[in-house]
């Protein structure tokens, strides 16, 4: 039996991540405006939790990556349960 996380793509039809690529923030729009805040876990792709926090509009929706080393990530909304791929330089 086989647990893990679904991921889409690096966009999805309600949000997009960019850039991606990314180096130092990574910014998350929403299409849905109904979305005001929401919770976000930052995992390794070997499922190690290595960042976690909340965003609001007052944050722009951008996540700092400066403290996280370069390679593969998952970024999971917690709110809307759902997780997008992305890279870090």
């Amino acid at each position: 039996m086989t647990v893990g996380l679904a991921t889409k793509d690096y966009t999805s039809h309600a949000i997009q991540i960019y850039p991606n690529p990314c180096k130092g923030e990574l910014k998350i729009y929403f299409q849905d405006n109904s979305i005001s805040k929401f919770d976000y876990e930052v995992y390794t792709y070997t499922g190690k939790l290595i960042k976690e926090g909340t965003l609001n509009q007052h944050s722009n929706y951008e996540i700092h990556t400066n403290q996280i080393p370069s390679g593969f990530y998952l970024l999971r909304l917690k709110n809307i349960n759902q997780a997008i791929r992305f890279v870090k330089e």
